[in-house]
């Protein structure tokens, strides 16, 4: 989606759940390039996380505004 959209308007950041070790190798292998926080269970709770992976949009004041790849896409796409 960064790649994709990418703009000065929105950014793409990572949550992941369980051992930072792990995270990291997952991370690597990977390739993200965008930042991934590790140990963030409060913004899991706050955001509603109920499954793992899961992709969000968030809107500049903090409120997710897209639950899903593809709302995710029409709300880029109407946008940029």
């Amino acid at each position: 989606m960064q790649q994709k959209f990418g703009s000065d308007k929105f950014s793409v950041v990572g949550v992941m759940q369980g051992d930072e070790d792990d995270a990291r190798q997952f991370i690597s292998e990977l390739g993200a390039t965008y930042p991934i926080l590790t140990g963030a269970s409060e913004t899991f709770d706050s955001w509603g996380v109920t499954m793992i992976p899961q992709a969000y949009l968030i809107d500049p004041e903090g409120k997710v505004v897209a639950d899903s790849v593809e709302d995710m896409t029409a709300l880029l796409n109407a946008a940029l």
